[in-house]
């Protein structure tokens, strides 16, 4: 397994909490049963200029594969990379049972407060909006190429804002 750290990336679109998470299309279809066995998944696109992409690649991040296909560009022309967790991993290997599958939860997310690392208080902090800056720290485990984000420091917040685009005076 190796670790890669990656800063300054501006996020979008953050699922990092459970009754967030992206529990997936339940049509039946290959997507939607792949998210259902990980009991959903928590997502959060990184906005990539080419120079962070390139960093990302050097890092080992796989740029082939169903991995590589994280690697997108949106609608605007925007780089990004989908970066995912499943709540479930089912190769994971329980330490007290010695069963194959473990909860991992949703990666951890942190702030500095007086130059220390302290968990992101959700109820007080607030939801993780558009255009928030993070570091983001990955496991990627070979020789499989899985990548799977761990963790993100929050270095500039953006609150979440909702927005009404529901046709409403």
């Amino acid at each position: 397994m190796a670790i890669i750290k990656i800063e300054d990336l501006p996020i979008k679109w953050a699922k990092l909490t459970y009754e967030d998470r992206d529990k997936g299309p339940e049509d039946g279809s290959e997507t939607g049963d792949k998210i259902t066995a990980k009991q959903g998944q928590y997502t959060v696109q990184l906005m990539l200029t080419d120079e962070k992409k390139q960093e990302m690649i050097d890092a080992g991040i796989p740029t082939k594969g169903m991995i590589g296909q994280n690697f997108k560009t949106d609608n605007d022309g925007q780089q990004y990379y989908n970066a995912k967790r499943g709540h479930f991993n089912p190769y994971f290997t329980d330490e007290k049972t010695g069963e194959k599958g473990v909860v991992v939860g949703p990666p951890k997310v942190f702030t500095m407060v007086d130059g220390e690392a302290v968990d992101w208080d959700w109820d007080n902090d607030g939801k993780l909006g558009n255009g928030t800056v993070v570091t983001a720290k990955f496991n990627l485990y070979k020789p499989k190429n899985i990548v799977e984000i761990v963790a993100l420091l929050v270095t500039e917040h953006v609150p979440y804002e909702v927005s009404s685009n529901d046709g409403s005076w």
